[in-house]
């Protein structure tokens, strides 16, 4: 498989990935939503006001969820993959001595077509030191030499 059709396969997987994300927090939240309804209805006293709260922070951790997933969704959709790259920048695939690293949103790794691809961000550690290299360009990161092989 070359590698624009590795990266076109990742990109659609990382959808996948966070459309469940989204799923599971909007299921999360409405379940949350419907437990602090039915205790309402059912409880009375300091019992009542704890467990109501314990729900309340429960509903507020699958909103945050939710919002960092959407938010992820909008950094994919804003992904321009047909453009070819000379330098790796947001968007490029690029495969290096050590590993296929996808410029795209900080999943991590992830597996397509049997292959292990790090989708990382460009501002994280790696990110910011392979963003606009070229092929052929070898950067260091944690004491290791990481050539540049190819980006698309």
């Amino acid at each position: 498989m070359q590698l624009s059709e590795l990266k076109k396969a990742t990109y659609e997987n990382l959808l996948a990935i966070v459309e469940q994300k989204i799923n599971t927090a909007e299921e999360e939240i409405e379940s949350a939503r419907t437990s602090i309804v039915e205790d309402t209805k059912s409880s009375a006293g300091d019992k009542y006001e704890t467990g109501r709260e314990m729900m309340q922070a429960e509903l507020t951790r699958n909103n945050v969820n939710l919002s960092k997933a959407l938010t992820l969704k909008r950094e994919l959709i804003r992904l321009n993959l047909q453009t070819v790259q000379e330098q790796a920048s947001q968007g490029s695939m690029v495969m290096t001595n050590n590993g296929i690293y996808f410029l795209s949103i900080g999943i991590g790794e992830v597996n397509v077509n049997d292959k292990k691809i790090y989708c990382i961000s460009v501002i994280s550690p790696i990110g910011e030191l392979i963003k606009g290299k070229k092929n052929g360009d070898i950067v260091t990161f944690r004491g290791k030499k990481i050539t540049i092989q190819e980006i698309v």
